[in-house]
């Protein structure tokens, strides 16, 4: 598994049982208007040792020493057969935007004084010139990628934070299970 015991223990230490807490801070990545009591949830996020573990769930990074099949970046899923250079070229900006998005939502979590990226920035508004085109294509891409990246990896947050951990025996019977086939 990609994540350690410990830091499993951090992500349940705020989110298991915590749907609300999921919630919340989906609701700020997608720039929501967030309650007095939100705000200050997200501020003690921030400032909390689970935050590098959020990090790494939502902006994930090449790990060497990951299990086989679990290392992979935001890049990794950017298609490159049968695909002619410039569409290429337009999945990696909309991918950076992303990974720009994302780094800047949490380094306003962390409290750290950046310039935000809007989500609504990303959104064409119809009087943009058509000499912008490609500009206008790569934005609504990353927008339309974040919207649904943003949502699976809440999903794998709750998940991972609500995970039950095996008891020795249940592990043993799953051995055996798995040692049979």
């Amino acid at each position: 598994m990609r994540f350690n015991d410990g830091e499993l223990a951090l992500l349940k230490g705020i989110f298991e049982n915590n749907e609300g807490a999921v919630m919340t801070l989906r609701k700020f990545l997608l720039q929501g208007k967030l309650t007095p009591v939100e705000i200050k949830l997200i501020l003690d996020i921030g400032q909390s040792p689970t935050m590098p573990v959020i990090r790494k769930l939502f902006l994930p990074e090449i790990e060497a020493d990951a299990p086989i099949g679990q290392s992979a970046d935001l890049f990794v899923g950017v298609s490159t057969a049968n695909k002619d250079s410039e569409s290429v070229w337009l999945e990696i900006q909309m991918k950076q935007i992303v990974k720009e998005y994302l780094d800047v939502q949490f380094n306003i979590v962390e409290g750290k004084k950046v310039k935000p990226i809007l989500l609504s920035d990303l959104m064409p508004n119809g009087k943009e010139p058509a000499s912008h085109c490609k500009q206008l294509h790569i934005n609504l891409g990353a927008r339309n990628i974040l919207l649904g990246y943003i949502d699976i990896r809440s999903e794998e947050l709750k998940i991972l934070a609500n995970r039950k951990e095996e008891s020795v025996e249940e592990k043993e019977i799953r051995d055996r299970k798995n040692n049979t086939r």
